[in-house]
């Protein structure tokens, strides 16, 4: 698990940019290192909150992570930061 702070986010995106946020780089490596790996972005709660997460993903997509590998959840108790968690994802039989 790991945080991304508001600040740390560049306006407009730069993907140059968000590749130079050190938690981010982390966690695109551990995905990339993880079979079945799956992206859980929790975000703040509201339009602000959940325009940022699907940035990310947005960002993480253009990185060649399958949006089918994320899942965006609000979580109500950071206003100031994105969590994001790399976990393997469960194979169905």
């Amino acid at each position: 698990q790991t945080e991304i702070a508001r600040y740390e986010w560049s306006q407009p995106v730069e993907i140059d940019a968000v590749l130079s946020i050190p938690h981010l780089r982390l966690a695109i490596k551990k995905f990339s290192e993880t079979d079945n790996a799956g992206i859980i972005i929790r975000y703040p709660g509201g339009e602000f909150g959940n325009d940022w997460a699907v940035e990310l993903k947005h960002v993480l997509v253009s990185l060649g992570i399958p949006s089918a590998n994320m899942l965006l959840e609000p979580n109500f108790s950071e206003l100031d930061e994105l969590t994001i968690m790399v976990v393997q994802n469960q194979v169905e039989s």
